[in-house]
This record gives structure tokens, sequence and C-alpha cells, in this order.
């Protein structure tokens, strides 16, 4: 990780997950226009909790910047009693109820293995990962003549400001810092413990803390977050590979191979290298909606070939070649010559970037279709696919229909009787989908249950997918930003009660912190919203603030206030 020297005067400042608050208004878009929602932690990018340290410039930031302003059912036979009966009869009904109440076992058994157990230890994972982020006691980094160190929630020293940098703040237990640790040392970065203790020296400035499997990767090493080392000697941790679901590339110098190793340190695939192949690999795992299974990814060489492989099973299902290859969404496949003269003879009008689609299942590919534009899910509760296909010869379109049940192919729209989730992956995530009503204004519904009925408000927001989780984790609330009337209610969609009223329709989160902020055109008044306590504060127009994961800063004549979850001034000290 690059770690650009702090001490050059007048260097721009921004953190991930704050957001920065400007002298100088400028437009922002009000509730319910079309803006770019923020994903969930458990699909971000590397380093989605970075480094959270007031007035220092990072190189890898996810901040947003804002300026002012599905249990196995028992086969039922047909076991209607013999007219005359006899004992070997006997034995073979006794039988097939005993094998068909041990299939039900069975299936049953799996399936509580896989919805309680398994989704249990996801939930887990989740809500762990949600209270060390957002823990309100988890130190705060300050800067004091242009050294870092921490304070405690209350204001009281936990480290005293002795380092050139703050790499990564408290998450758990640890730190990352950089700086002199002192006579006879051989490094300027480390892993320190809240008492300021040295752990781990960092000797490559490589550092990367996945937060939602819970890994540090240290100089290419993987350690859990008591520090507990994961994987192997010689297993070399690309941390800069990470693509998601916990998974991660390796390489083994000693060995001359790569590969894919999970979240446990365990090795999941390898690659002998041939000659002078490179070792410098890439890994692009599909997304895919929560109703499929399966983990799969394209896994490439750089500057050679590329496999898609079965990285729970480590098995490959299309084997490497120099094609592109793509993973697209919902375990889908593009493939293409990297030439671009594909599978079909190219017309006049140059109709020869056509795609190979696949569709990969239970370690296997299931579906293949060449000659295409595009294929993507139509319904994923019945699993049809749709197969998109233009032709410029005659600038027409045409659509195909696969039925991945009845392995039937049709031209003809299906007529489903259930329907696709419709909203966005961010809603999706919530649980909630807003509804136009026909007399004006909008509801909110949340499966079948109307949550808030038509006519009450104009537009409905929501915050990012992580803060309202948490929220609903340590609040049971399901907090919604509705507008009307140029005020912004914060309602708790469990039961459509009001906890509190901002005068603004201007409400804006982040998706790294517990306070809100909107912006008061009318009274020239900004505010800061806590959803932890339903507490507003207000301020002039033109204060500058940065909104944190427990605390935030208000800079008043140059220098920052600090103010913790309770909305609390800790520092400087109230006198």
């Amino acid at each position: 990780m690059d770690n650009p020297d702090l001490n050059q005067p007048d260097q721009p400042t921004q953190q991930p997950n704050e957001q920065i608050i400007p002298s100088q208004p400028v437009s922002v878009a009000p509730i319910g226009a079309p803006v770019e929602t923020q994903p969930s932690v458990l699909n971000q990018t590397p380093n989605p909790f970075d480094s959270q340290i007031p007035n220092q410039t990072s190189s890898d930031t996810t901040s947003l910047v804002i300026t002012t302003e599905a249990a196995a059912s028992s086969t039922t036979a047909d076991q209607t009693t013999p007219k005359a009966p006899n004992k070997p009869m006997g034995k073979k009904i006794k039988l097939i109820v005993i094998g068909i109440i041990a299939a039900a076992l069975l299936v049953g058994g799996f399936f509580a293995i896989k919805y309680f157990f398994l989704d249990n230890s996801k939930q887990a994972r989740e809500n762990n990962m949600l209270e060390t982020y957002f823990n309100p006691d988890n130190p705060i980094p300050i800067q004091i003549d242009g050294k870092y160190g921490f304070i405690n929630k209350d204001g009281s020293s936990l480290i005293a400001p002795i380092y050139n940098r703050i790499s990564q703040p408290f998450y758990g237990n640890y730190a990352v810092v950089s700086g002199d640790f002192g006579e006879g040392t051989d490094y300027t970065s480390a892993v320190i413990d809240k008492s300021g203790a040295v752990k781990l020296p960092v000797l490559l400035s490589d550092t990367y803390l996945n937060p939602e499997y819970g890994v540090w990767i240290i100089d290419e090493v993987m350690y859990d977050l008591n520090l507990n080392r994961l994987t192997t000697e010689g297993t070399m941790i690309n941390s800069l590979s990470y693509s998601s679901m916990g998974y991660f590339t390796f390489k083994d110098e000693a060995k001359n191979t790569i590969g894919i190793v999970d979240n446990k340190g365990n090795v999941k695939y390898t690659y002998d290298l041939k000659g002078t192949e490179s070792s410098d690999v890439s890994l692009k795992i599909a997304d895919k909606d929560k109703s499929l299974s399966g983990v799969y990814a394209v896994f490439s060489i750089i500057d050679g070939e590329s496999a898609i492989i079965d990285v729970e099973s480590g098995k490959v299902i299309y084997d490497f070649s120099k094609k592109d290859i793509s993973a697209d969404k919902d375990n889908i496949f593009t493939i293409k010559d990297n030439n671009y003269d594909t599978t079909i003879v190219s017309d006049d009008y140059g109709d020869s970037n056509k795609n190979t689609m696949i569709y990969v299942q239970d370690g296997a590919i299931v579906y293949q279709i060449e000659n295409v534009d595009s294929m993507y899910f139509y319904n994923y509760a019945e699993r049809i696919l749709r197969i998109y296909s233009y032709s410029s010869l005659d600038y027409n379109s045409s659509y195909k229909y696969y039925d991945l049940d009845t392995k039937q192919e049709s031209t003809e729209t299906p007529s489903v009787t259930s329907s696709s989730y419709s909203g966005n992956s961010f809603l999706k995530d919530l649980g909630y989908d807003t509804i136009e009503c026909g007399s004006g204004g909008t509801g909110l519904i949340s499966a079948d249950k109307v949550i808030v009925s038509c006519g009450n408000y104009d537009r409905i927001d929501y915050l990012s997918v992580d803060v309202f989780k948490y929220i609903q984790l340590k609040k049971s609330q399901n907090i919604i930003l509705a507008e009307n009337d140029g005020k912004t209610s914060i309602v708790n969609g469990n039961d459509n009660s009001v906890l509190g009223v901002i005068n603004s329709e201007t409400v804006l989160s982040n998706s790294g912190s517990v306070f809100i902020y909107s912006d008061d055109y009318d009274d020239n008044k900004i505010f800061i919203y806590n959803l932890m306590n339903n507490q507003s504060m207000e301020f002039d127009k033109g204060t500058n603030f940065k909104l944190f994961s427990n605390y935030f800063t208000v800079n008043q004549n140059g220098k920052d206030i600090y103010y913790n979850v309770d909305s609390k001034q800790i520092y400087p000290a109230v006198k």
C-alpha cells in the first residue's frame, strides 16, 4: 500500500467512509432522485472499511464525498391396505415406508444444514463485522501538530500522537501505523495494539483488512483478526487480487505454483506454471442472485490463458484457452475469441462480434449457446434464461428463452406464475420496494405487506445497506427516509412511526457512518442527525464536517472539534 508523505504541506485530505462538507454549497440531488446506491459491504471491493483518519491523504478511498449543503416434503405413496395381505408383501411395504422416511430425513437434514447452520453462520459473520466496525468504543484517530494518535470515546488519551500516518485505524484490537519505532528497527510501519505495543512489523508496506471475512493480509501472509497465521510458509497472498466471497489468489515461488486460497488459509485450486508463464494472476468471481448456488470464477494468467473454475471444489469447468472469458452476473459467462473473429461468419455489416454464452450449475456447464449478444435471467423463481441477439444486417432484435428445468428453448415469451424481484440489488438487500401510486406520491412494500401507504410521502429513500442493517441489529428499527412538503421524516418501517423530522428535503447518508447530513437552504442551516439517538445538531452553513463510523468532526476557526456517537463534544474537552 502506498503511503504518501503526510508532512508535505497543503495536501488534499479525504478519508474513506467519510462525508466531507466544504464551505461552499453545491446542488445536491433530492431524496428519490436517481442516485448511485452504495452496495453492501458484503459485495464491496477491497478494503471497504479503509482508514478513517482526519486530515490524511489516502490513494485507496471508498468514501462518499458530499458538499454542503428456502424444506423437503416427504413423498406420499398410495398405501391402501391390501385385501389379502401376506407377510412378504407386509415386509415390502415396511421397507418402502422406511425408505421414504430415511429419504425425507436425509433431504430434510440437508436443508436444515443449508438454511439453518450455513445461513446462521453467514448472518453471524455479518453481524460481527457490523458490530466491530460501528463499535462506539472504537478508538478515535486524532491529529495534533502533524502527528497522529488515538483517543477514547470520552476524549481521554489512549495512545499519544507520535505517528506520521495511520494506514488502518483500529478494527477490533489492532491498527496499522507508520512512524519512527526506535533505534535498531528496520521498519517504518507496524501493527499495534491498544497499548501502542508493536505486534507485527510491516516490512513490505503491504497491509489489507477484509472485515467481512475477518482476515488481515500483512506482508503477503494471511492472519485472522487475532493475528493467528492462517496460510503456510511459502504461500504468498496477493492482496490486490481479492475479488469477493472470501477468496484470494496466491503464489508459491519455491513450488512454482499459483492458485486460489480461501479466507481460512485453505488452498482450493493450484496451477503449475509452465516455462516462462507469469505468476501474476487475476480472479473474477461471478456475482449472483441469492437464489443461485455455487462459486464460479474466471482464473486468468496475466498475458496468458484463462479458465472457468469451480472455486469451492477446485474443478476446472471450462479449460484454459486464449479466449477472452468474462464473469457475468448469475453464474453466466461470456466467451469470445481475442481476435473478435467468433463462431459465425461475418456478414457484410460486420456481424462477427458475437459471443458464446454459458450457464454453470452444480459444477458443470448446463447450457451453452453460440452466436448471440447476451444472456441473462428472465425469471429466477422459474429458472428461465433470456437470450438476446441483434443483427445489423436488417437491424432486427430477437429473443430466445431457455427453461433450465425442462431444458426446452422457445422464441415465445414464457407465461410465468411467479414474479422475479424487479427492484435493484440495493432495495432487494433491504427487503423493501417502492411503489408508485396512481394518485401521486410513493408507497413502500415488504413482500406482500404495505409498510407505507400511498399518498403519505412524495419520495422515499434508504440508508446504505450496512448502516440500515446495523441499526436494525442494535435497535430493531428499519429506517426509511421519507420526504414530503420539503421535510424529511425518519420513519421506522416496522410500524410506520416517525422517529424524527428534518426540516429539509436534501438528506444524504454514507455507507460508513451512523450520522446523516441535511441542508436547509431556506434557513441557511445545516444539520447532523444521529440515527442512534435520533438527535439533531444544528450548525451555520459554511461549517465543514467529516462523518465517520462512530464520531464526526466539525472544523471551526481552523481547528477540528470531535463529537462521539452520543453527539457529545469530546475533544477539545468542554471547559
